[in-house]
């Protein structure tokens, strides 16, 4: 299903044609004449979804940053919305009109009760029965359109069941709240986030509390899935031999331990399925919220695994990592943190399945020269998975994990020569300023103007092709036109070399 099927069957027409005209303000403005065509509408049509559309914006934006400006024709915002405001603007009307969604309302309450009857349900969203049944089928039909082998079964005369792989199950109502809550609500009905937060406090866990706001949300919703499906007496079972191995050797949280015991009693049968619950939440949390271990952790879990020998996971991830060393030699370091990263992704995509969820929809294809190699790499590796569904997605994000850290690895050095002829002093301002705020591999300070890449100083006459005119210390805009010209050359470096 493409993406605007999706949409549609979530969103109202009208909301679909209030976020294509949002969308088309993104380059500054927009036609009557423009959007007629495009969304096969009237004038008429336009203007009233336009009107309806300023409305909300008031709403949203109500210290007028979002005011439209229609003048006869042209459509546009009165002030020009910097970038990172226009995509805050654009995902707050998407949870909005998510938020308002029926459809929506329904998934939810399916993922969390599993088990429902019409009448319930109709009871509990304050729907009518005709139109809860309408909305029964619609997320029927969204189950059959997306195939995640997730669908509502008919339990008896009154009951249905939400039926399929419990792991799928899980990571869909994670994501669908997620979706919508973007870290900041809390969209569960059947337990509250204090009840969270109680676990939290037995846990006393060191992690949860240096992660930020958003991380600490994001944690409990992970935690509000999985109590909410072993209250209900679903578990997860039967998870592959190499999956539980990788577990068993790395996945030693002891706050996830203390969790899954604070449930034990109520929840689960035997010391068996409270391991395979721990091991498939531990690679859960630490793919979505990767900033619960440290790299220190990584490093050290990375080293281990290169001990699991026989592990097929840990073998196929560190082939990967020795075909790259042929051409970029990785620190030790950085080996084993994206070994322990790769091993991570590989279960979480492919063993839980999270491949499913992952439509590569208008992805750019990967050009560079570093990315077409690791992508050989990593088909030289996975030859044995290459026909799987989850293939492409999984290639997709090892390629783009490992070519992060490559370009930490690279050398992109440049070095800066320093000169002032009006105020000899600035020198040694400039200077230290540049070695506090970057690293070494990227920006390094030389004293010999042969060897220099880039020249700062208060006057010219320099051959060098790379050159800043800095005019005073005292003077704020030159220190931020500094920042910015330095940053734009570490970009054009990391391009290059890609």
């Amino acid at each position: 299903m493409v993406p605007f099927e999706l949409a549609s069957l979530f969103l109202s027409k009208t909301q679909l044609d209030k976020l294509f005209i949002l969308k088309q303000l993104e380059s500054g403005m927009t036609t009557f004449s423009s959007l007629e065509m495009k969304l096969k509408i009237s004038k008429r049509k336009i203007k009233e979804t336009v009107l309806s559309l300023m409305k909300e914006l008031n709403v949203i934006g109500s210290d007028q940053r979002y005011e439209l400006s229609v003048d006869r024709e042209i459509i546009q915002f009165k002030l020009k919305l910097k970038d990172n405001k226009y995509v805050e603007l654009i995902n707050d009307f998407r949870v909005k009109y998510l938020l308002e969604s029926s459809l929506y309302r329904v998934l939810l309450f399916v993922l969390e009760k599993r088990t429902f009857s019409i009448v319930i349900m109709a009871n509990d969203l304050s729907y009518s029965e005709s139109y809860t049944y309408k909305l029964f089928g619609k997320l029927k039909q969204f189950f059959k359109h997306m195939n995640y082998g997730i669908q509502l079964k008919k339990e008896n005369a009154f009951f249905f069941k939400l039926d399929g792989n419990e792991s799928t199950i899980r990571i869909l109502h994670y994501l669908a709240v997620s979706v919508a809550s973007k870290g900041n609500q809390w969209l569960f009905t059947s337990i509250t986030q204090n009840e969270i937060m109680n676990t939290q406090f037995y846990i006393d866990s060191h992690r949860y509390k240096r992660l930020s706001p958003v991380g600490k949300n994001r944690v409990n919703s992970i935690l509000a899935v999985y109590e909410l499906a072993l209250k209900n007496k679903y578990k997860i079972t039967d998870l592959n031999t190499e999956v539980s191995e990788l577990g068993n050797a790395i996945n030693r949280e002891i706050e996830i331990n203390l969790y899954l015991k604070y449930l034990k009693e109520e929840v689960v049968d035997n010391n068996t399925q409270l391991q395979e619950e721990l091991i498939h939440l531990a690679f859960l949390i630490n793919y979505f919220s990767q900033e619960v271990r440290t790299d220190d952790e990584k490093e050290i879990l990375g080293k281990h695994i290169l001990s699991l020998t026989n592990n097929s996971i840990a073998k196929n991830c560190d082939n990967i990592l020795k075909l790259i060393n042929r051409r970029y030699e990785l620190s030790e370091e950085t080996n084993n943190i994206l070994l322990y990263s790769l091993c991570n992704r590989f279960v979480v995509i492919y063993y839980l399945g999270l491949y499913k969820f992952m439509p590569l929809y208008n992805v750019p294809p990967l050009l560079g020269d570093k990315e077409y190699f690791v992508g050989k790499c990593i088909d030289n590796s996975l030859t044995d998975y290459k026909h799987d569904a989850s293939y492409e997605k999984v290639k997709y994000s090892f390629t783009q994990v490992i070519s992060g850290y490559l370009n930490l690895e690279l050398s992109l050095s440049q070095k800066i020569y320093v000169e002032f002829f009006h105020r000899p002093e600035y020198k040694s301002i400039i200077e230290n300023a540049i070695k506090h705020n970057y690293n070494q591999k990227v920006l390094q300070i030389t004293n010999n103007y042969l060897e220099a890449d880039i020249v700062i100083s208060d006057t010219h006459g320099y051959d060098k092709k790379k050159f800043f005119y800095f005019r005073d210390v005292f003077d704020q805009g030159s220190w931020g036109k500094l920042g910015l010209y330095l940053n734009q050359v570490i970009r054009d470096e990391i391009l290059e070399i890609n």
